[in-house]
């Protein structure tokens, strides 16, 4: 999809910061602009109030490495459960946390 848009990407990539490792699962360069994007599977999870918190929370932990690395653009794909899919996409679709855009999947 990115590769669509004229980003090109690299997967996996790992940095080191303030003595720990953590990986990404992708950035995107184009130009001179560098998107960091994170995938999750939040399928799994039976109850609605876990799936919000858990949105919310890989938000700002992706907001936090975005800070770290100095990269003003992210994106946050979430897979979600079907029944879940309506009321999360109409509650996230779309919604900046500050620099990071939320999709929502099944």
């Amino acid at each position: 999809m990115l590769e669509q848009e004229g980003y090109q990407v690299a997967s996996n990539v790992m940095f080191r910061q303030v003595g720990k490792f953590f990986e990404i699962d992708h950035l995107a360069f184009k130009d001179e602009e560098v998107l960091m994007i994170s995938c999750k599977d939040r399928s799994n999870y039976q109850y609605l109030p876990s799936t919000y918190r858990k949105i919310r929370g890989a938000a700002n932990h992706l907001e936090f490495r975005q800070q770290l690395l100095k990269i003003s653009k992210g994106r946050l794909f979430i897979k979600v459960k079907t029944m879940y899919y309506k009321t999360l996409k109409e509650r996230y679709e779309g919604i900046w946390t500050p620099n990071t855009r939320i999709i929502i999947t099944t």
